[in-house]
């Protein structure tokens, strides 16, 4: 195995941890109807309770972030901002950690003049891959149009996108996804979309459900959904494990290769998935 530099549980939390759930299924004290079912703790879904566990995103916490967006209210922006950093703070490793003033290892604060203006900073920006038909053409094109002017790159995910896009708006904005995914059932993937990419990137395994892959709805793949990713209208569409279409090294390096024929400007990038 590997070795915990983080500490955890000990053989006295696993034992407790064992009785716990003998217990559950083997109580002395008699127990009602509303006891006999299966107790759910929130591990996948989101519960309420002393003992649930706890999620990034719970019911307050949405409440709060959809009131800021709609009101424009920094109280509430405030509100969900606290909220959300408690939450971060209870359910991950990176909510343990803090900064240090500089004056505490014997630095002086870098002056403002010395550091990298927010414009260029952002222009390593970049989204997470969700595709459209997961999320709305709105919302899909609006994160294109924001990171296009900021100068970052927006990721189509693996649902194609709509020619439509390629053109300038009125407004003289882009809602081109700079980023173009090509994902094991090839979703939307046609010579057009690949040509109009500044970088192809090879989804090599679900980020969101590892190893179950990305799946949408029969009742999804409708219209302009179905239109765009070269999809039959009411089929579930899901993509097939990563070995599917790549089964060696070999097998990579060939994809990688239509691909840079396919768009040689492009940059080639391979989407992999780490679990700690």
């Amino acid at each position: 195995g590997i070795a915990s530099q983080l500490g955890g549980h000990g053989f006295e939390q696993l034992a407790q941890r064992t009785l716990a759930v003998h217990e559950r299924g083997f109580s002395a004290v008699p127990r009602g109807l509303a006891a006999d079912s299966l107790p759910n703790e929130g591990q996948y879904h989101w519960r309420e309770g002393p003992n649930a566990e706890k999620h990034l995103n719970d019911p307050m916490v949405i409440a709060k972030l959809q009131e800021a967006a709609r009101s424009n209210s920094r109280a509430a922006y405030a509100s969900f901002a606290a909220l959300h950093n408690s939450l971060v703070k209870a359910s991950s490793l990176r909510g343990q950690l803090d900064f240090k003033p500089p004056r505490q290892y014997g630095r002086a604060p870098i002056p403002l003049e010395a550091v990298e203006p927010a414009s260029e900073i952002v222009k390593r920006f970049r989204t997470g891959a969700m595709s459209y038909g997961s999320i709305s053409m709105e919302a899909h094109s609006t994160l294109a149009v924001a990171l296009n002017r900021l100068g970052g790159f927006s990721n189509t995910g693996e649902g194609g996108e709509d020619p439509v896009r390629y053109q300038p708006t009125p407004e003289g904005d882009s809602m081109k996804s700079a980023i173009k995914q090509v994902a094991s059932g090839r979703f939307g993937v046609t010579m057009e979309y690949l040509s109009n990419a500044q970088e192809l990137q090879i989804k090599m395994a679900q980020g969101a459900k590892p190893g179950e892959g990305g799946e949408l709805p029969g009742k999804k793949v409708q219209g302009n959904v179905a239109r765009t990713r070269c999809a039959t209208a009411g089929v579930g569409l899901i993509s097939p494990p990563p070995h599917h279409d790549i089964y060696s090294i070999e097998d990579l390096a060939q994809l990688i290769f239509d691909l840079k024929n396919s768009n040689p400007d492009a940059s080639v990038s391979v989407k992999l998935v780490s679990e700690v």
